[in-house]
């Protein structure tokens, strides 16, 4: 499975798989809560570090753009305090996470965040494995407020405390793009109301539009589009005697009233929420919209906002409507009493009655 079926060299998945089965959008995941909203800040288009990124030549052995240009480019005083001037502005109080273009990119501004106050690290390759593991628990606890890291954590990374993400890394490809996004979109059921912060310091945006963006993955899948961004026209080619302006500006914004609008929504959405049954396994959907597959050996109707499930005989649990697990399978019987409790039976001599909560995974 990937979120990302694309490469930038326009090479065809079909040596390797016979076929693409496509899930929601990333749009559908986020409007059923199953992700973050975002809002989204970028970089000018005539911002010193936008004219920077558009100057880049040289390319490297994946078709990337060349580490030792960015480097030698973007690791440079004024733009490291432009790193930092965007996170005192638009994430102040947040963790997040930082992506970097090598080593000394990435100990630049930790160094740089730190003597301005922010307690942040830096983390590579050669970093240690349990440092690291140590360093991401202290991020998870609120000891850290910021990881900047050289990809690490562009994908198979969950961690949902991140709260925004900065890019300080332009790059072509689109996978690399929605790798780093898309770490600050994940969630856990505390963070209802979180809404996370994109920094796009380099400009990615204007190569590959907004995380959510509908994207034809078939074409790119079979290899007749490439998974790469490039820059407009206009922005490699200019006559005009340009004056640089390093503010940066909203291209998306989930205010708290539209926050609570989709919540709404979403809520009366559920409630129409119903088991269904193909070739001898269950999911659950509402109306022709799938929300969870087929995949429990069975699943009752609901009571309130819960519904119990089975994987085997004498193995229950309860899912939610959105189709989330709200307890484990690990149960000999339930019953879904009223007044939104239940009794649990994990054996033949222990019961227990649980008060559930009406409010989770909406």
């Amino acid at each position: 499975m990937t979120a990302t079926p694309c490469r930038m060299k326009r090479e065809s998945f079909g040596k390797l798989f016979e076929r693409l089965l496509t899930s929601p959008s990333t749009k559908d995941f986020i409007k059923r809560g199953y992700l973050a909203p975002y809002d989204y800040v970028v970089i000018g288009q005539y911002s010193q570090d936008q004219l920077t990124v558009n100057s880049l030549k040289a390319r490297g052995s994946d078709g990337d753009y060349s580490i030792k240009e960015m480097d030698e480019k973007l690791n440079v005083p004024q733009s490291i305090k432009r790193l930092y001037d965007s996170v005192a502005k638009y994430a102040e109080g947040k963790k997040g996470i930082v992506y970097a273009i090598d080593i000394s990119h990435a100990q630049t501004i930790a160094d740089y965040y730190v003597a301005m106050g922010l307690k942040a690290v830096a983390l590579d390759s050669k970093t240690p494995s349990k440092t690291r593991q140590r360093m991401v628990e202290d991020f998870r606890k609120g000891e850290l407020d910021c990881l900047v890291n050289v990809n690490l954590f562009d994908e198979g990374f969950d961690c949902p405390d991140v709260e925004y993400i900065q890019m300080a890394r332009p790059t072509l490809s689109l996978a690399k793009y929605l790798q780093m996004v898309g770490r600050g979109l994940r969630i856990n059921h505390k963070q209802k109301d979180k809404v996370c912060m994109i920094l796009d310091n380099v400009g990615n945006y204007r190569k590959f539009g907004l995380p959510d963006n509908d994207r034809n993955w078939e074409a790119m899948y079979s290899g007749l589009r490439a998974g790469k961004g490039s820059l407009p026209t206009h922005a490699k080619k200019s006559n005009r005697v340009i004056v640089p302006n390093n503010d940066m500006v909203f291209v998306a914004q989930y205010d708290k009233l539209k926050q609570e609008q989709t919540r709404k929504q979403r809520y009366e959405y559920l409630q129409n929420v119903k088991p269904f049954e193909v070739s001898g396994r269950w999911g659950l959907r509402v109306g022709d919209d799938i929300i969870l597959q087929p995949i429990y050996r069975k699943i009752h109707d609901f009571v309130g906002g819960f519904a119990i499930f089975e994987i085997a005989p004498n193995r229950m649990g309860i899912l939610i409507r959105n189709g989330k697990v709200y307890y484990p399978a690990d149960y000999l019987e339930i019953k879904i009493l009223s007044d939104n409790r239940a009794l649990l039976t994990q054996n033949v001599i222990n019961t227990e009655e649980v008060k559930l909560d009406t409010k989770w995974g909406y």
